[in-house]
């Protein structure tokens, strides 16, 4: 089949876990067709642009959390 199509997206809440793409209820959507391929890309190109970079302040939050703590997977699921 050909296609002519600029481009093909897939949006979603699934996370990469085997929870996320066997257990929990996900939603995912192909996003297909020049015009909502173009306004996806330019949603996404301006919340990229509104991002702010990581700072020292934040890491040293980061740090004293229990974000960046050594965990087995055990602990985890």
């Amino acid at each position: 089949m050909d296609r002519h199509e600029k481009g093909i997206a897939i949006v979603g809440s699934s996370n990469l876990t085997l929870a996320g793409v066997s257990h929990n209820t996900e939603l995912n959507v192909v996003v297909q067709g020049n015009d909502n391929h173009a306004a996806l890309k330019d949603w996404f190109k301006e919340l990229w642009d509104e991002a702010q970079d990581f700072d020292e302040s934040l890491m040293q939050e980061m740090k004293q959390s229990w974000a960046l703590a050594p965990v087995r997977p055990y602990d985890i699921y």
